[in-house]
């Protein structure tokens, strides 16, 4: 299941009055209008896990958001152990649609460790104020299991719409 972007309309006018103009545009352009060089990994997540290409998977939404995660596709992968699950619900202080944000992880049993160190970025980051950090963001991806080549060209394409997290 492939889930709607339309579903998340309120939550990306928030964040982009939080981050700015740019990333969020992107992602929501969708897999395709990325340029060489830069992943991505978006809505291919369960297909690079499966061929052991993607050690993690990350997602997260507003508890309130009608947008739906993933659960039900990885499910039968963690009930075999093919992956490892975990999730969190973390309490924000923005003024966002919801005060409730769900972290959702996928990992491969052996790399289950990337959950907790993305986890822990992910919450660094909450509590610092501004917007993400480029050093952030090069730890996050590369978690995430892209190259340090990927994470280079992501950061410097991001820059071009703007984004303040890249600057």
């Amino acid at each position: 299941m492939t889930p709607s972007l339309k579903a998340l309309d309120k939550d990306i006018e928030y964040w982009r009055g939080k981050v700015g103009m740019g990333y969020y545009d992107i992602v929501v352009e969708g897999p395709d209008s990325t340029p060489d060089g830069v992943g991505p990994h978006e809505f291919r997540e369960l297909e690079l896990m499966l061929r052991g290409e993607k050690p993690l998977a990350s997602f997260c939404t507003y508890t309130q958001s009608n947008f739906e995660l993933p659960d039900e596709d990885f499910d039968p992968y963690v009930r075999e152990g093919t992956f490892v699950k975990r999730e969190f619900i973390v309490h924000s202080s923005s003024e966002g649609p919801s005060d409730e944000v769900r972290y959702l992880y996928f990992a491969l049993p052996e790399e289950e460790w990337r959950i907790d160190a993305a986890h822990q970025l992910v919450c660094e980051e909450i509590e610092k104020p501004g917007p993400e950090s480029p050093e952030h963001s090069a730890a996050l991806g590369r978690l995430l299991g892209y190259t340090d080549k990927e994470v280079t060209a992501f950061i410097a394409w991001v820059r071009k719409f703007g984004v303040e997290s890249a600057e």
